[in-house]
Formats: C-alpha cells, structure tokens, sequence
C-alpha cells in the first residue's frame, strides 16, 4: 500500500505539467502513468492472492480442529447373548469433558420396570469424561423386553466440552425399526456349547472303553 501511495503522490506531481512542457516532459507524465497502473494492478494482485492464503489457511485450521477433536457417540447394541444396551463411545481424538446427555422423558417412562430404568434416570443428570476410544454401556433390558422400547422414540441430546470449545450432536433411536433383527449369542456362547458337545461326545466313548473291558 505504501508503494502504491508513492505512485499516486509521484503521478499527481507528475500530471502539474505546464502546457509550455516539452515533449520529453510528457513523456515522463506518460511513464510514470503507466508506472501507477502497474504499481495499482501489483497492489491487486497482492491482495487477492493475501486474501487467498488466509483463506486457506483459516480452512487448514477448521480442518485439522475438525479432525482433532472429540466426538462422542451413542448407539445402540446387542451384547452378551441378547442384552440390549446403548454404547456410549468416544471415537474422536481428544478427550471429552463435561458430558452432558440428556434423554426425553417419555422413553424413560416407558422402562419402568425394566433393568434399565434406573441407570437411564442417573444418566440423564450426570456429567462425566470419556478418553480416546473410551466406550461405556447402559443396560436397557433384555431380549424378552425389546418390545417395551417400541412405545416411544429414544431422543438424546449431546453436549461436551474440550479445550474451551462446547460441542452439541443429536441422536434419535427407534427401536421398533429393529423387530427383524435376529439377537445373535456372542461367539464365546458358541465355543462353550462346542466345548460342551465335545465333552458330552468323549464321555460317550469313555463309558463305551469301560463296558468292553
């Protein structure tokens, strides 16, 4: 900018040419014309290109914030042979502080009676931290219960805290889209009944030893 100043303050004394002046006088007006509009069209060029970098710089920043941070989520799942259960899960890459969820009040009334409904209520008013990759498990009930979380939307709002930013997120669970679902046993149910078929087979060919002799 102060180049482009000097250029205007030269032109304008440039341009108090006298009409007696000579040709090689206007020449110089000439020259030096030419030498602002350069000097202005430099001057453009800078700041476009300024403004450009900035700009990407400031998206370098969003970017590396957006990926470096926490982020927590809340789905639901079937663990331990059928238990079903919402995971509550940091996948980000930051801790996440001052965890706040809170859970519509007409899904909660909905549980009653049911193993989970305790542990939905003290949810709903705590506030706690979750680390990278760090997951917790609320039991809702079990698979003979499901239908009892058919009646009303799971609605969950998120809010948590890290490095001074506060993040918010939403979550809606319908239940009743999971009926044809099938609740599978975990695959440690699978080797104990395997082991328990082999067990009852060598059993079998013990007491056959024990007859012959």
């Amino acid at each position: 900018m102060e180049n482009l100043a000097d250029a205007i303050l030269k032109l304008n004394d440039t341009l108090n040419v006298p009409p007696s002046a000579t040709w090689s006088e206007w020449a110089l007006v000439c020259i030096t014309a030419v030498y602002v509009l350069a000097t202005i069209a430099i001057c453009f060029f800078n700041y476009r290109s300024a403004k450009a970098i900035r700009e990407q710089v400031q998206e370098s920043k969003r970017q590396f914030d957006e990926t470096n941070r926490p982020n927590i989520d809340v789905t639901h799942e079937i663990i331990r042979g059928g238990l079903i259960c919402l995971k509550i899960e940091n996948t980000g890459r930051k801790l996440a502080q001052h965890i706040r969820l809170t859970i519509n009040d007409n899904f909660i009334q909905c549980t009653q009676g049911l193993f989970g409904n305790s542990f939905l209520t003290e949810l709903k008013g705590s506030v706690f931290s979750l680390g990278i990759g760090q997951k917790w498990f609320i039991v809702l009930c079990g698979p003979q219960e499901i239908t009892r979380l058919y009646a009303n939307l799971l609605e969950i709002d998120i809010s948590y805290e890290a490095d001074r930013q506060t993040y918010t997120g939403h979550v809606s669970i319908d239940f009743s889209q999971y009926k044809w679902t099938l609740i599978y046993d975990s695959p440690l149910d699978d080797i104990s009944q395997h082991q328990k078929k082999i067990s009852e087979a060598l059993s079998h060919i013990e007491r056959l030893l024990e007859r012959e002799n």
